[in-house]
């Protein structure tokens, strides 16, 4: 008997532990449904306060390269912002719709009044407008947005009010914020669209300007933003640019094409005794034989300023704005913008194209071009202390009655606003644009020197791992400031001793490397006369006639055989001492190798602003192919893989090893690099002046083809150097894409003449 009690006892045991547990969980799951239930609109609000405030401080990472693997995070706060506060009204009008109907309200009244902070939170932040340049043309849809939210807040608002009339005042001032601040958005969006910004630009006014009144001239003053105001800053700049003490003047006109008239000034008194000449433009410049006519002048008599101003800081926005909606000047303009740009330094000029690149940035992906105007001169600082207003009346107000945590979450709220809303009045660190170049080796590519992290390699098996490829071998290195000076010395160089006439000029801005290869063939035949030296300049010549995009791979990749060779040849030198380049020319090569690896980069990840119709696949074509070749490499199956260094010496020695048994079928483009390493190899040490200036031209080449609105859209990215050398390009004279686009202008017969009788006089 004992033991079947024994037995039942344990029975009954064994049930309750299966049992118990059970009722367990299930009590906590109701447990953790009811306070999500009471908690649940606090989450929502302290939750969509914590994406706006992030968003504040997101725009850091969005405009540092470094920081270019967190985009994503920012890109989901963005988008999951707006979902959040969205979400967070409709659970509050279904809340108090429930409470309704319960007829359990009074203790939480008090989240109706979070309904216009919600508001505030879809009006976003001032520094990120627009995540990307697609985000400005959809302002419609955020203007439907607008309406449909802010009637949801209104209409919950005025339906399950019921507190006392000092909250209501707090809530009311809220609601003017809230509403003004979400109006923003929209109207942001609007003003920075290309349609709405080619229809403020230059344009509208410079044909406005000559028959408005003063009244409504001082009108669009003060209403239109002050960039768009680019024709009467383009007037008040002085016709002449002046350095140091005038001596005396005589003037004479001279007759040019295009019915220009040219006061000329002389005996200007530099600080250095030289003499130098002004030249003014009266009328219009009508034909590209007028405009490089002065152009040429221009360089021939302007100097430097002594230093960069900060009164001149907005210049560069003026002059180059109009750039990114593929905007093409008058040559007039152009004549003007570069006389202005010639007044500075090389140090200078590059700081004003770097300036203008972030102003560009806070034009089109901020709310600048609606804080600029009247309008939103006044609303920004007024509406900062109307928010002040409504904490300081909630702070004095009775909350008796309401819930404490309510009371509390909306302490956090007001107060963080309120600050957040003042933050634009402290002062701050004026950040500039980064001096960042992207950098991808094809070698490097290769040889898989650094190994993806496991989450890259769970992100490769989810077929992206190209993506992954992309992202992960993307190197950065600090010298746009160096190359961009290379790239002005190359244009002035031109000026000065390549452009004649408009025949010469079209030509220049057509070169991609021929240049560079001209002019060290003339210099070695007046070295070595008629010997060549061993080099079939002719190899290297149709090396840059092939399409662009198979001639910056094809260069790109000599340029690291070179490279890998002479380390080489630096290790075999008898006495070496470790400088067998010498400085001067260690530094020609580095910077040919970072022009180069950028134009690979270019290639690999951003083929659009490389050219239009680059293909991108060539880079994997010639991968394989050396891949391929460096997987059947008998001698180096032992060995365990090691670095890019080791790596390139395999591939030199491969390709020209004399071994039957190590020469393996590649495609035509490997082929042409090894014919042309050996072409430059012939050329010793001046080879790396030659790859470099190649690699100038290139660069030149592949900036003035592309697009105003790539580049608007690369800023949205953290932006790109090609950038710089497209805007330094214009503002030294030269053609973009929309210059020749706009106005593509044939040489006339008497152009042809006029530069063959130049030619023959100068001779």
């Amino acid at each position: 008997m004992g033991r079947y009690r024994g037995r039942g006892a344990r029975e009954t045991y064994g049930e309750n532990s299966t049992t118990v547990p059970h009722a367990y969980a299930s009590m906590a799951f109701i447990s953790a449904v009811h306070w999500w239930q009471e908690w649940q609109m606090r989450v929502l609000v302290l939750g969509s306060l914590f994406v706006y405030l992030s968003l504040y401080f997101a725009d850091t990472v969005r405009k540092s390269p470094s920081l270019g693997k967190l985009r994503f995070l920012v890109w989901l706060a963005y988008v999951g912002g707006d979902a959040l506060a969205i979400y967070s009204l409709a659970t509050l009008f279904n809340r108090q719709r429930q409470r309704t109907a319960c007829g359990s309200r009074g203790s939480s009244d008090l989240e109706v009044i979070w309904a216009p902070v919600l508001l505030i939170h879809l009006g976003g932040q001032p520094t990120m407008t627009a995540y990307s340049l697609e985000d400005n043309e959809l302002w419609k849809r955020h203007a439907m947005t607008l309406v449909s939210q802010v009637s949801v807040a209104l209409y919950v608002f005025c339906n399950w009010w019921s507190g006392e009339r000092q909250l209501l005042n707090a809530a009311v001032l809220l609601f003017v914020v809230g509403i003004v601040k979400f109006s923003y958005k929209p109207w942001a969006l609007k003003r920075a669209s290309f349609t709405s910004m080619l229809a403020s630009s230059a344009v509208s006014l410079a044909r406005d300007k000559r028959r408005e009144s003063l009244i409504g001239m001082l009108w669009r003053l003060f209403t239109t933003y002050f960039v768009d105001l680019n024709p009467y800053f383009l007037d008040s700049i002085p016709p002449v640019i002046r350095v140091g003490r005038k001596r005396k003047t005589t003037r004479h006109t001279a007759q040019a094409p295009g019915e220009i008239k040219v006061e000329q000034m002389e005996g200007e008194i530099l600080e250095d005794g030289q003499e130098a000449q002004e030249i003014d433009v009266q009328g219009e410049v009508t034909t590209l034989g007028g405009f490089v006519a002065l152009a040429r002048r221009c360089y021939k008599e302007t100097r430097n300023r002594t230093s960069f101003t900060e009164g001149l800081v907005f210049a560069p926005v003026s002059l180059l704005y109009k750039m990114f909606v593929d905007l093409s000047d008058p040559y007039t303009n152009r004549l003007k913008e570069l006389k202005f740009f010639l007044g500075f330094r090389a140090s200078d000029s590059y700081k004003m194209i770097q300036q203008c690149l972030f102003n560009t940035f806070v034009i089109v992906y901020t709310r600048r071009r609606v804080t600029l105007t009247l309008l939103g001169a006044f609303l920004q600082a007024s509406l900062p202390f109307l928010t002040l207003t409504s904490v300081v009346i909630f702070l004095k107000s009775h909350k008796g009655g309401y819930d404490v945590n309510d009371v509390w979450v909306t302490y956090i709220l007001f107060g963080v606003t309120a600050l957040h809303e003042f933050l634009p009045f402290v002062p701050h660190f004026h950040a500039t644009w980064h001096e960042v170049v992207f950098q991808v080796s094809l070698l490097s590519f290769c040889c898989r020197q650094e190994k993806p992290t496991k989450l890259m390699r769970l992100a490769a098996i989810g077929m992206q791992k190209e993506n992954v490829n992309k992202h992960w071998y993307v190197k950065q290195k600090p010298e746009a400031r160096r190359i961009t000076e290379l790239v002005r010395q190359h244009v002035k160089d031109g000026w000065q001793s390549y452009i004649k006439g408009p025949i010469s000029y079209r030509r220049f801005n057509n070169l991609r490397g021929q240049w560079a290869l001209e002019r060290h063939k003339k210099e070695q035949q007046l070295t070595r006369g008629s010997s060549n030296g061993g080099v079939d300049w002719s190899v290297l010549e149709s090396s840059l006639r092939m399409p662009f995009d198979e001639s910056v791979l094809i260069w790109h990749v000599a340029t690291d055989l070179c490279y890998y060779k002479t380390l080489d040849q630096d290790q075999e030198a008898p006495q070496n001492t470790g400088d067998y380049l010498g400085e001067t020319t260690q530094d020609t090569v580095y910077l040919a190798r970072v022009i180069s690896e950028y134009m690979a980069y270019l290639l690999f990840i951003r083929s659009e602003m490389l050219l239009p119709g680059a293909r991108a696949g060539l880079f994997n074509l010639v991968s394989d192919d050396i891949t391929a070749m460096l997987s059947n490499d008998k001698a180096a199956r032992r060995q365990r893989r090691r670095g890019l260094e080791a790596t390139a010496r395999r591939v030199v020695r491969l390709m020209w090893s004399p071994d039957p048994d190590e020469i393996f079928e590649v495609s035509d483009l490997v082929l042409q690099m090894k014919n042309i390493t050996d072409q430059l190899e012939n050329l010793g040490n001046e080879r790396w002046k030659v790859v470099l200036g190649v690699w100038v031209e290139m660069l030149c080449f592949s900036a003035a083809r592309c697009s105003g609105y790539l580049h608007a859209r690369s800023l949205g990215d953290g932006g790109e150097f090609l950038s710089y050398i497209w805007l330094l390009w214009s503002a030294m004279g030269m053609e973009t894409l929309a210059d020749k686009i706009s106005k593509p202008e044939p040489p006339g017969e008497d152009e042809v003449k006029q530069e063959e009788q130049e030619e023959q006089g100068n001779n």
